[in-house]
């Protein structure tokens, strides 16, 4: 029996050290392995890699640098709060010799994400000499970015006072830096000589063979051109095209920005031509660059890239009526990448090929096709709108209709305009709107008088604050005797006729929001970013129970044909981003939220930076278990953001009706809102109806009954339901008519209006619901 024990404890301890050498090579070699995928470039390869490490009882040394390479490979990755998470995790099991380095990296991923204050807090805990110049470099970043209050003034403090303690012997980089950070600094503010000055010293000690060199000469000659040294401009411009052509390439995205930086120039020398042809050779770049490297990028990369670069290839409307056609072609590329879903990035050849001539050639004798645009003109200093007519057997026209302040800034009365009236998420106002004929004329007068009396039908796509108006509704006289189509693209005229058919539906409504409901979740890591950003933005979550939703949802799951949904009331994130792609038609009348709906604009020296485009996540719907799920340790958060719709496959889905607020809202810039839609589109749904502000309960069960009867029994199109939906609204009369008109009377109202017996005949009512893309 001994023997035995003897021999079995023998085996133990073998098996032991064998297999705590093979865990140790595990390690070892997964490693290797990631570090060896991160080095490549493989980015979504390391993660994967980095996660596995990350399930072992690694060291502590082991584990910070685990995290901060994770981190790495979410940041190339565009997931920028897990970058986050796994950076400050590494900084706090670091050692305190270490510490500093972290915070540097930190701050850097903060100053992309938009986290200035974040930046500001991290590096001011820095202490450390030999991070001195880092530290104050990208304090005045923070500074600048975060632009509030005296903000710019300590960004330039802080520069100066790099200046004035930098050894330029010894560290020649710190000081050319604050000298070209400080110059584009005033810039911005438009001192034009204080930054040209600052440029033209920190070129004087720059290594002339490096690409910084020439990125700052590039920017430089924008500086000389605003100052009309314009033989300067382009001396310089041509200097940075010959030096990035012979050593980084013309496909490399630095020289295409010189392109763009040279048609900008001969535009402000108000040479035409010129300019057309330098901006046509710069769209054919910027268009093979997209087409080249977008199938590689990850989702949000695309969206951070494209987020900078749409308001820079939208001046090329500045051009006018130079090549109207040309600048059709341009906003078409606009809506194609803006558009551009995960499940059509391998058919990019494709959906690029549809140009203006595809769209002419698509519209019938009657038809005419509008594409709104909104660009920053530099001549007038202001965004300005303008709308790009085509017609079958004309030339195509670029109108110009206002600037952004004669048109944010018009009034209704002496204390609000339209911006605000617009952005705000309750119908309080929107009776203004949609009753303002003045507005109406201004927005569509010089457009009507560019279309023959023989057109019948207006295909548009909006842009701008446009997107946020249903200019379709507006009351001016020559639109109702046209039909009007709301399209994300007008190239979606080419799709005519493309018939999806299915029959199967998913009706969801009367959530409960403060209750977790169990699933299935087969997610690795928990998905709370939307969660995360709505706490940031907004501090708290609290959605009310919708009771008037259960009654709408029932009374539509009578008339459509359903499919096993499962129980409608406790719908959760999951099941939806697991099963919507499965129905024809998805109705979900729950909460929407749409946040931050406001006007930006990057800094003037900023517009090339590759930034964080968090839009996304300020809008989206919101499912089961919203109140509680963001703040457990479960999967998923209840809120299903626009981003995450761009993850989803909805290619099969006809039609997707938004029973719920601000759904067509989202965070606006020059270029339009990203909302729901925009992130239902990119998914691959073919149709939406959606709603522009707080929708009333009542109100809306009535429109969509109608709609639903118009429609799936009557067998009228969606546009046609709508309509007829809409005109229900307007029309409804309480069925208690009469005993409400004796009590208005007994009450001493002896005028009785309409508005009394026909309560929801008011805009705010009946206009909130736009129709998109019904092709």
């Amino acid at each position: 029996m001994k023997k035995f024990l003897c021999i079995f404890l023998c085996f133990v301890i073998c098996f032991t050290d064998v297999w705590a050498d093979d865990f140790d090579t595990t390690i070892d070699v997964g490693y290797r392995e990631a570090r060896k995928a991160l080095s490549e470039g493989k980015y979504d390869e390391a993660r994967l890699s980095y996660l596995k490490l990350l399930d072992f009882n690694l060291p502590r040394n082991s584990r910070v640098n685990v995290l901060n390479e994770l981190g790495v490979c979410y940041k190339n990755l565009g997931e920028y709060v897990k970058a986050e998470k796994c950076l400050e995790e590494s900084l706090t099991l670091a050692r305190a010799r270490n510490k500093n380095a972290i915070r540097i990296n930190l701050s850097n991923l903060y100053l992309i994400s938009g986290g200035y204050q974040k930046a500001i807090d991290c590096l001011n805990q820095i202490d450390e000499e030999r991070y001195f110049y880092d530290k104050l470099l990208n304090l005045s970043h923070a500074y600048f970015r975060r632009n509030e209050g005296d903000d710019i003034n300590i960004a330039i403090n802080l520069i100066d006072s790099c200046l004035e303690k930098v050894d330029t012997a010894t560290n020649k980089p710190s000081y050319y830096l604050a000298l070209q950070n400080r110059g584009y600094i005033y810039w911005n503010l438009d001192s034009l000589n204080n930054a040209n000055d600052d440029l033209e010293t920190a070129l004087e000690v720059m290594p002339s063979d490096r690409a910084l060199y020439y990125t700052t000469l590039a920017n430089l000659a924008m500086i000389k051109a605003s100052l009309s040294d314009f033989s300067s401009a382009l001396s310089h411009i041509e200097n940075v095209l010959s030096w990035q052509k012979m050593n980084i390439g013309e496909n490399h995205p630095d020289y295409i920005i010189s392109l763009r930086k040279k048609a900008e120039i001969l535009l402000k020398m108000k040479q035409m031509r010129k300019a057309k042809d330098a901006f046509k050779e710069y769209y054919e770049a910027e268009k093979s660059f997209v087409l080249k490297t977008f199938p590689s990028l990850s989702e949000q990369r695309r969206l951070d890239f494209w987020a900078s670069k749409k308001p820079l290839l939208s001046e090329v409307f500045q051009l006018g009526n130079t090549d109207a056609d040309f600048l059709y072609d341009v906003a078409l590329l606009r809506r194609h990448i803006a558009l551009l879903g995960k499940n059509e990035v391998q058919s990019l050849f494709k959906k690029f090929s549809i140009t203006s001539s595809n769209v002419r050639k698509s519209l019938s004798p009657s038809d005419v096709a509008i594409e709104f645009i909104c660009y920053h003109d530099n001549e007038r200093k202001d965004t300005v709108y303008a709308a790009l007519l085509m017609s079958r057997n004309a030339p195509t026209k670029h109108i110009h209709l206002f600037t952004k302040d004669e048109f944010h800034g018009y009034k209704f009365n002496s204390s609000l305009d339209l911006e605000t009236c617009v952005c705000a998420a309750a119908d309080r106002n929107k009776n203004y709107i949609y009753k303002d004929t003045a507005l109406a004329e201004k927005i569509w007068n010089p457009i009507l008088k560019e279309i023959p009396q023989t057109i019948n039908r207006i295909y548009f796509a909006a842009d701008g604050l446009l997107q946020m108006l249903a200019i379709e509704y507006l009351p001016h006289p020559d639109l109702k005797s046209l039909v009007m189509s709301r399209l994300t693209s007008t190239a979606n005229i080419c799709m005519k006729g493309h018939k999806r058919k299915h029959n199967e539906s998913l009706v969801i409504g009367g959530v409960v929001y403060d209750e977790h409901f169990a699933t299935n979740d087969t997610l690795a890591e928990m998905n709370h970013a939307a969660y995360d950003y709505f706490i940031e933005q907004c501090g708290g979550i609290g959605f009310g129970h919708l009771q008037g939703t259960v009654v709408e949802v029932d009374s539509i799951r009578q008339i459509v044909s359903m499919a096993d949904g499962g129980n409608p009331i406790c719908t959760t994130e999951s099941f939806l981003k697991q099963n919507m792609g499965d129905y024809a038609i998805v109705h979900l009348a729950t909460h929407g939220y749409s946040l931050n709906v406001m006007v930006q604009n990057p800094p003037l020296s900023m517009r090339d930076s590759l930034m964080a485009d968090n839009s996304l996540l300020a809008s989206g719907i919101v499912l089961a278990g919203a109140n509680v799920a963001g703040s457990e340790n479960v999967a998923e958060d209840g809120l299903l953001s626009s981003r995450e719709l761009c993850e989803l496959n909805l290619s099969n889905v006809d039609l997707v009706i938004l029973s719920a607020c601000q759904t067509a809202q989202g965070y606006v810039s020059d270029e339009g809102p990203a909302g729901v839609v925009r992130g239902l589109k990119k998914a691959g749904v073919k149709t939406v109806i959606a709603t522009l502000w707080e929708v009333n309960d009542e109100a809306t069960k009535i429109f969509m009954n109608a709609f639903y009867k118009a429609w799936v029994l009557l067998g009228k199109t969606k546009s046609e339901a709508l309509g007829i939906a809409q005109q229900t609204v307007r029309n409804y009369t309480r069925t208690t008519r009469e005993r409400r008109v004796k009590s208005l009377i007994s009450h001493g109202k002896n005028n009785v209006g309409t508005s009394d017996l026909k309560p929801y005949s008011q805009p705010r009512y009946w206009a909130p619901f736009i129709l998109v893309d019904d092709i």
